[in-house]
């Protein structure tokens, strides 16, 4: 008897010990491979639940000068890049800008992941939060007006689009937004604009087919989800 309850207990505190490990305790030692398999592992639940919320935890609680040696593990690279290519596109764009606050901070000489961050924070119309990080990516790549790079083009015309709709210049939104579906169509961000130029028009019906469009891309974006219920509502 006394075996039997020792053996409950045991497998109570392993379970307990195992939820602390991947639940986001901060990193202050160099334990690199502790992270990543604690990385790996909220990321494998994370992509069953849609719940990145321990994932962000586990990088927000990590320390800079910690960031700068686990950024250096080929692994956890690996694994970042598995969630931009399969997960990014199909994931909230506010969650999205959550987590990519953290991983700018640990690869803060990628402008790749610096123009999804830009593209993530302009797509929840934060303008404010939007234009400071165009303009950190502005001062730290020191970018031209000629640049080829589709993504950043499309998130720049986006954030000029999102200035317009500010300023209620709807022909200029309209123009950039436009401008930002043909840089990257397959960004729901240029076509989450458009519906705003619509729904200032007061034109709901072409408003809720660009939602509809964004989410045909992206099956979460639960900004297009909330406005077409809002729109819908209205019309009945």
């Amino acid at each position: 008897m006394k075996n039997i309850f020792f053996q409950s207990t045991l497998q109570k505190i392993l379970i307990i010990v195992a939820l602390i490990h991947v639940s986001g305790y901060s990193y202050a030692n160099d334990d690199t491979p502790s992270f990543v398999e604690s990385i790996e592992v909220q990321m494998s639940l994370a992509a069953k639940s849609g719940d990145y919320s321990g994932v962000i935890s586990s990088f927000k609680n990590t320390s800079d000068e910690m960031a700068k040696k686990i950024a250096k593990d080929a692994k956890l690279r690996g694994l970042l890049t598995d969630y931009m290519k399969n997960v990014y596109s199909q994931t909230d764009p506010a969650l999205n800008a959550q987590l990519l606050i953290q991983i700018v901070r640990f690869y803060p000489d990628d402008f790749g992941y610096a123009v999804k961050y830009l593209k993530s924070v302009v797509e929840t119309l934060h303008f404010e939060w939007a234009v400071a990080v165009f303009s950190n990516i502005n001062e730290k790549f020191k970018i031209s007006k000629d640049i080829k790079e589709n993504e950043f083009n499309a998130a720049s015309n986006a954030l000029f689009a999102l200035a317009s709709l500010q300023i209620s210049d709807i022909n200029l939104a309209k123009r950039y937004s436009e401008n930002a579906v043909n840089a990257d169509p397959r960004w729901t961000g240029g076509y989450f604009l458009m519906s705003g130029v619509y729904i200032r028009q007061n034109d709901h019906d072409n408003a809720i087919i660009y939602l509809q469009k964004v989410i045909n891309l992206n099956h979460h974006h639960q900004g297009a989800i909330e406005l077409i219920r809002k729109l819908k509502d209205k019309s009945t």
